[in-house]
């Protein structure tokens, strides 16, 4: 566009509100729509894999097909799997617009989000691979690390989704409501269930306590995770409709 920031020099407009995504680089839209699928699948995959994967799998070795691990860890190793896919798509859904980079505090929280996401991977693939390796205490001190980048992400999305949503034509006042609404009672249910539940453990040791506390997070984290997920992904539909209009416009 040639101006040094998003907003109009002669009328003060905000041009990152503009009802025009489908005007956007086409590229980037396309990467937008990509991560916001991305998201969709992994959510939906984390919750199927984690509510019914262990059934499914037990189904399948009592029909003689052998696993490389015992069907509920392989269903949970599944559901992370998932999520990590999930992951993905947020980086990809935060690329920043190549036609408005100059707002350097808007640029700054996309920089600290996408870091937040390589972050998170990094820490659910160290807790992975060589989690079983450590202490109980730090192996759940790691998975609560992850839990508060997760938190993070998930706050940096809705914002991320609120601006697009913004730019869309055609999206109505209840999604961008939903998209914006916050995410405090998130935070509480990932961290704070998963402790208060896991204190009936106190009284057999610090380790159960934390075994406990781990596997309640990782109980309560995937599947709530997965659904607001998926709730926040109520602005794939008019993010679509714009990228159909962009295509429609360039024939």
């Amino acid at each position: 566009m040639g101006l040094p920031t998003t907003t109009c020099p002669e009328c003060g407009f905000d041009l990152t509100r503009m009802p025009f995504l489908r005007w956007a680089d086409r590229g980037w839209l396309r990467t937008i729509v990509l991560g916001g699928t991305l998201i969709r699948i992994g959510a939906m995959g984390a919750v199927v894999s984690r509510l019914f994967g262990a059934d499914v799998l037990t189904w399948v070795v009592s029909h003689g097909i052998p696993m490389p691990l015992h069907p509920k860890v392989l269903a949970h190793t599944i559901a992370v799997g998932f999520l990590v896919v999930a992951a993905v798509g947020a980086w990809m859904l935060a690329t920043p617009d190549p036609l408005l980079i100059g707002d350097e505090a808007r640029e700054r929280r996309r920089t600290l989000y996408r870091s937040a996401v390589a972050i998170l991977l990094g820490v659910a693939a160290l807790r992975a691979g060589v989690g079983h390796l450590m202490p109980p205490v730090a192996a759940t001190s790691l998975t609560f690390v992850g839990v508060g980048f997760t938190i993070y992400v998930l706050r940096g999305l809705t914002d991320i989704t609120s601006q697009l949503l913004s730019r869309c034509e055609t999206a109505t006042p209840d999604e961008r409501a939903s998209s914006a609404s916050g995410g405090r009672l998130i935070g509480w249910i990932l961290i704070g269930v998963p402790i208060t539940l896991a204190f009936w453990f106190f009284q057999r040791g610090l380790t159960r306590f934390a075994q406990a506390a781990e596997a309640t997070a990782l109980l309560f984290g995937t599947v709530v995770v997965a659904f607001v997920l998926l709730a926040r992904m109520k602005s794939a539909r008019p993010v679509r409709e714009e990228l159909a209009k962009a295509r429609r416009a360039s024939q």
